[in-house]
């Protein structure tokens, strides 16, 4: 038994939490989505930057 059992708790107490939690929830999964576009930007420009350096060897190769 919790000691806030025996307090009772203003009318929409419990709507108020969950709406607060929803916000929450969503703010979380807004937050995890941005986290997973910034990691693919990154890959994106590894990638390129890999491209570049690729290219850049292979014309000295070509010079030599």
């Amino acid at each position: 038994m919790d000691l806030m059992d025996n307090f009772e708790k203003p009318k929409g107490y419990v709507r108020s939490q969950f709406k607060y939690l929803e916000e929450k929830v969503k703010e979380r999964e807004e937050t995890k989505a941005n986290i997973n576009n910034l990691g693919e930007k990154v890959r994106e420009e590894s990638k390129a930057k890999q491209e570049i350096i690729n290219n850049l060897k292979e014309k000295v190769r070509e010079r030599e």
